[in-house]
Formats: structure tokens, sequence, C-alpha cells
């Protein structure tokens, strides 16, 4: 789903990565040099689709084998996230390192991930971002780890930036070019057209798409799918090689990203055309045998029935007002005293005591008394 959508896969990019020997030979010398000397920012240039982003997937691929910590940020104005915003840059680095390696223990960096930057601690941060970035290596080292890796992709939206946020993008990143950073790794990935001053020892580019590449790179997309979806796919990767190209070769920039997207896009239609056809084709009915009639078990033998016992009902007593009586039921079961209305089946009784209560009870919890008192 990644390559269909032109995107560098999470998992699987360097069984992808034909025609990179170059550029892992040049990656392997980079993360030997941080260990020894420190090197410089690298700067991976490319037009759009021809393989930068992939070419970040793979540095961290080969980073995790030379245990390195990674990291990898897309720069992004509206959220905050770039050169132009060290401070929230530094943050965001923080939390995806956190979130790549839970193991990692980042006490020391919590205040900078759990609060917003300050607009001073922003303003410190372009001219010391490269040593808070040694200073996060310096302490992976002491958890086992070679360094750190940071990969800062689509550097090219710094033509969206506005107004003061140019300056200050140029000055971060100019600090960034000429500081030397033991145990850092610096990915920064932007387009040709955007030009800044890069030494060419500096600079990595993805190798372009040759027609010798072609086949070995559709051989590959071609298993992958064969294991994703358990088919072995019907057309062949020569002819899959040739209808790919054909769409490639007519855009002048993003080829391969056209020639990918073109043959992960035939073999799903290969699919859903072997699909469509199995499912059309007719199935035996299956005939169920008759269902037997099963045998009902026999009714049980019950005895005629009783004419219900009925219960009679207690007559209420006949009172009057002014006669004495005991409450026999309710939470003043006990108490005694003096009628003083019958109204219906509910009789309104004075208790004398200490305070007069008048309560009404019903006329059934009652029953007569002669003398009076409690």
């Amino acid at each position: 789903m990644a390559l269909k959508a032109g995107r560098a896969p999470c998992e699987g990019v360097r069984f992808l990565s034909v025609g990179m020997d170059g550029v892992v030979t040049r990656l392997q010398q980079a993360f030997q040099d941080a260990c020894s000397s420190g090197i410089r920012p690298l700067i991976v240039l490319g037009d759009y689709g021809e393989g930068k982003s992939h070419l970040l997937r793979l540095t961290a691929e080969l980073a995790h084998e030379n245990g390195f910590a990674w990291t990898m940020v897309t720069h992004d104005r509206d959220q905050q996230i770039g050169l132009h915003k060290p401070a929230w840059l530094f943050r965001r680095l923080l939390w995806e390192l956190q979130w790549n390696y839970p193991q990692v223990r980042l006490w020391k960096w919590h205040p900078f991930m759990d609060n917003p930057p300050s607009y001073g601690f922003d303003r410190e941060m372009r001219y010391t971002l490269p040593a808070k970035l040694k200073e996060v290596a310096d302490d992976l080292r002491g958890q086992d780890f070679q360094g750190l890796v940071v990969c800062l992709d689509e550097l090219d939206n710094y033509n969206l930036l506005a107004g003061k946020q140019r300056p200050i993008f140029r000055e971060v990143l100019d600090n960034l070019l000429h500081s030397r950073m033991p145990f850092v790794v610096c990915l920064l990935s932007t387009v040709v057209s955007v030009s800044f001053d890069i030494p060419e020892e500096e600079r990595i580019v993805p190798p372009p798409l040759e027609p010798e590449l072609l086949e070995d790179l559709t051989q590959r997309i071609w298993q992958l799918h064969e294991v994703a979806f358990q088919w072995k796919p019907t057309v062949a990767p020569e002819e899959l090689t040739q209808r790919a190209w054909q769409k490639a070769a007519l855009v002048p920039s993003g080829r391969w990203r056209v020639f990918i997207q073109a043959v992960v896009t035939e073999l799903e239609i290969a699919h859903q055309r072997i699909a469509q056809v199995s499912a059309a084709v007719p199935t035996r009915p299956i005939v169920h045998a008759p269902l037997q009639p099963q045998p009902q078990p026999p009714k049980p033998i019950t005895s005629p029935m009783k004419p219900p016992i009925f219960t009679p009902q207690p007559k209420p007593p006949s009172v009057q007002v002014g006669d004495w009586v005991e409450i026999i039921a309710g939470p003043l079961r006990g108490w005694r005293g003096r009628v003083e209305t019958v109204k219906d089946e509910k009789v309104l009784v004075i208790i004398h005591g200490r305070t007069t209560m008048r309560i009404w009870v019903p006329l059934i919890s009652l029953k007569r008394v002669r003398n009076s008192g409690r």
C-alpha cells in the first residue's frame, strides 16, 4: 500500500533498494567517521519522486544495523516543526526518539518534552542546536548505542516560509552545516531547486532510474506481491517492466515513483481479474438429505389441577372517632392512640407522648383497645 501511494515503506526498504550500493557505502563510511572524529550534516539532493525519502528510510535501517538510534522528522511549517523553529524541532526529535525506543531513558530531557518551548529558549537554540544533539548522543552512548542519526525530510518547504522565518531558517542551517558533531549523523533532504551553499563532499544524490535496474526492481516488487497476497502473479516481470517504463518515460521528473506505482497497479489489476474470475465460476449446489422426523418425547402425566386455595383477608375493625386503638403493623407497631378522623380505609390517629403526633394509618393495621396510653 505504501508503494502504491508513492511513499517509502517502513519495512522492506532494504530489499527494494536497487542500485544503492554506492549510497550504502557512503553511509557506512559516515557512521564510522561519526564514531571517530565527527562529521558535518549530509544533504540528500534530488527532484520530486526521485528517491529522497526512500534514501532516508534506508539510512534508518543502516543506522539500526550499526547500533545507532535514529529519528525521522518531516519539516512542517504549520506544525512549527523545522529549522525556523529549532526548539520545537528539537522537542519533536525527542518525542520521535522516545517513540522508536521506549526503553531509552530520557529523564533529563522530560522538561523539554512536556512543556512548550519559550521564545527565549527557541532563540537560544538557533546557536545551540548542534550542541544539544551532541548531548543527546552522549546520553545514548551511555545506554549501549553508538550515537544518534537525525533525518529531516522535505527541507524544501523552506519556500513556504514567510517574513522573518526565512532568515532564521538560514541561520540555523548555517550553524548546522558548519558544526562537526561527533557521534551524530544528520541527514537533511531537499530538492535540487532549493539552492544552499553545500560542499560537494557533503551531498548525497539517489541514483537515477536506469534501464539496467528496471527488471531487478520489478522482480522484487513481484515477489513482495506474491508473499503479501499469497498469490503467484500471472503476468511476467518482463511484461510489467515494459508497461511501467512506458509510463515513467513520459514524465520529466519523479520517474522512480511513477515506475514503482505503475508496477504495483498492474499487479493489482491482474490480481483483481483472477479474483473476479474465481468468484464467477459456478459451484455445484449442495444437496442436503431430507430431514427425518424426530420422535417426540412422551408428555408427562399430570394430575388434574386442584382449585386454588384462597386465604380470606382479615376484616378491618370497626372503629369510630374517639376510640382508642393500637397499631399492629408498620414502623409504629405497638403504639396506641385515639382516633380523630376515619376516611375511607385510613384512620388519623393521635399519639400522645412527650409530643403529640398525628399519623394516618391503614384501617387494617389497627385494633381497638380499652385502655389508653402507650
